[in-house]
């Protein structure tokens, strides 16, 4: 497990439930208005709040962005929501058929 440790900056604060972090992104825009290269630069403020108690039950997902990870998600939500849409033989609902097949093996 790892120490404990406190971040010491004005962009930082504790309380007893969460911990907040202001951050400043900061990018350029560059645009060619005639013949000349203008930089504008833009910043976009972000307050980050992270709660300081660890949860009874966690998963950690591991490569979840690839096209399994993609497909599993979009399932689970569609089902969750209860999701539906019309094709022309008729209204469809969500279901893990689709899933279940394309995941077996056929020997």
């Amino acid at each position: 497990m790892a120490e404990k440790f406190f971040v010491q900056s004005p962009d930082v604060k504790y309380t007893t439930d969460y911990i907040e972090a202001n951050y400043t992104y900061q990018t350029s825009e560059v645009t060619e208005e005639n013949g000349h290269v203008k930089v504008q630069p833009h910043s976009t403020r972000f307050v980050f709040r992270t709660q300081r108690s660890v949860p009874k039950l966690g998963v950690m997902l591991v490569g979840w962005g690839g096209n399994n990870g993609t497909t599993v998600t979009a399932a689970v939500l569609a089902n969750k929501l209860r999701l539906s849409w019309m094709t022309r033989t008729g209204e469809k609902h969500a279901n893990y058929y689709g899933s279940l097949l394309q995941s077996s093996t056929v020997c």
